[in-house]
């Protein structure tokens, strides 16, 4: 059955752009069909592959091409709950872009400065250090295993 799925991702992936992959978060799909054999047989199998299902089935009603909302969406119905799985059973961790990590974690320094924390550690910015170095530590650990998924990646 998974085999079935990897081949429609296959055949999207020479049909669609990179953009309108992105959309699709064809490197989460890839990364979960990766690990799939490492699942236990039985009801957690069957709701994955349930999930599969629907989100292939999801995005052929939108002939392969999502909106961002419709993108958004697919993340949050089915590629989410997946990832969950994986996370509590396999270990997978969750990828954000490094410009989204590094804003967050910009104005938490922003927000710390404010507040006037940042000077009892003599303005060193630790959010983004922190942040940063995590999304290193995801890159460098995790990236290279395929164990990583996440919104349009």
């Amino acid at each position: 059955m998974i085999e079935t799925f990897e081949k429609k991702l296959n055949d999207l992936k020479s049909l669609l752009s990179e953009d309108q992959l992105l959309y699709i978060h064809p490197r989460s799909v890839e990364n979960f069909f990766k690990y799939f054999k490492y699942l236990r047989a039985g009801a957690i199998r069957d709701e994955v592959i349930e999930y599969f299902n629907q989100y292939f089935l999801y995005i052929e009603t939108r002939s392969f091409i999502l909106t961002l909302d419709e993108s958004d969406e697919v993340f949050n119905k089915y590629i989410g709950k997946i990832g969950t799985i994986y996370n509590s059973l396999l270990h997978f961790q969750v990828y954000m872009k490094p410009k989204w990590a590094l804003f967050i974690a910009i104005n938490i320094d922003l927000l710390l400065l404010i507040l006037g924390q940042l000077k009892k550690i003599y303005y060193v910015p630790i959010a983004t250090i922190l942040f940063g170095g995590y999304i290193f530590y995801l890159k460098i650990t995790y990236e290279k295993k395929g164990m990583l998924y996440g919104l349009r990646y």
